[in-house]
């Protein structure tokens, strides 16, 4: 099965886009893809560029402008690409796409479960290590 990926953040010239012009792309992105036969998936993309992708340390000291370098294990990439590894890692984690779920309309929330998941799956690579 194929995905497109998209991560919507948008920011107009006064300030966010209306929920109303978001809602109406996103439709409109969701049509033209089912159409050519791809599913679509919004990934929510807090700390992606902050967050290791190999030992989950999330800091942000972990990015340093466009330069990522984790303080735990010393991974070292280009920020964006860091980003883009966890987007993609957020499409199959189930137990983050459930956080993400119940916490939707509860930003504070959700960045604080998010922030615990990442703090115990470093807890496990720092034991296994």
């Amino acid at each position: 099965m194929s995905f497109v990926v998209c991560v919507l953040h948008f920011l107009a010239p006064y300030g966010m886009m209306s929920t109303f012009a978001r809602g109406k792309l996103q439709k409109k992105l969701m049509e033209t893809l089912n159409w050519y036969g791809y599913d679509f998936k919004e990934i929510i993309p807090d700390y992606t560029s902050q967050t290791c992708p190999v030992c989950s340390h999330l800091e942000k000291d972990n990015r340093n402008g466009k330069s990522f370098k984790c303080k735990c294990c010393g991974y070292e990439a280009d920020a964006d690409y860091v980003g883009s590894l966890n987007i993609k890692a957020r499409i199959d984690d189930q137990e983050i796409q459930e956080i993400c779920e119940k916490y939707k309309y509860k930003h504070n929330e959700l960045q604080k479960n998010l922030k615990m998941i990442y703090k115990s799956r470093n807890d496990q690579y720092k034991a296994a290590a």
